[in-house]
């Protein structure tokens, strides 16, 4: 994956990149500089596990806040909640397509399911299908204990897999070929 490009010691912008032949035309010594798509989707899930780490406090408040009658004061953390979970969903989906491999059907070291990011998606849409149906209904006890309970347990597990992903891409990365991925 390239990273960055640099023409006689310049990075080229994003507007010069649209167009490289022309950006490079003239340059005498053109820089490109790379970096394993397996280290980055590796960093990536590490990423994505930590902010699961810092959601899991969230959560609990947004669920404190609604349990307490609180529900205007709760939505702006409600909104944080689910913009995490969305970027698990798109590390775990972009991750995929980067190393052209379907994570959700892998056997994880150290996890009992057999396929862990399978289980746990399922799981996950399921929990979210719930707060969605709470929060048309405006059923606030519902959203709370949704939060509160079924959410929290899924970020932990989710952080698990999440670590464990992170070591198996790091730990079979390299080129086609290599024992990496095919």
């Amino acid at each position: 994956m390239i990273v960055d490009i640099l023409a006689d010691g310049r990075r080229l912008s994003d507007q010069e990149l649209q167009d490289p032949l022309r950006a490079l035309a003239g340059a005498g010594l053109v820089e490109i500089t790379s970096a394993s798509p397996y280290a980055m989707v590796a960093q990536s899930l590490s990423s994505a596990s930590e902010a699961l780490e810092s959601v899991i406090g969230r959560q609990q408040e947004v669920a404190e806040r609604i349990h307490a009658g609180n529900t205007e004061s709760a939505l702006d953390g409600l909104r944080e909640v689910l913009t995490t979970w969305q970027l698990v969903r798109d590390v775990i989906e972009r991750g995929g397509a980067v190393l052209e491999t379907d994570f959700s059907g892998l056997h994880l070291p150290g996890i009992d399911a057999a396929r862990p990011v399978e289980t746990a998606t399922a799981a996950l849409s399921s929990v979210l299908s719930n707060l969605m149906d709470g929060l048309t209904r405006e059923d606030w006890s519902q959203v709370g204990d949704v939060m509160a309970y079924d959410l929290d347990a899924l970020a932990k597990d989710w952080r698990t897999i999440l670590r464990a992903l992170a070591e198996h891409v790091a730990s079979s990365g390299g080129p086609p070929g290599s024992g990496g991925y095919p």
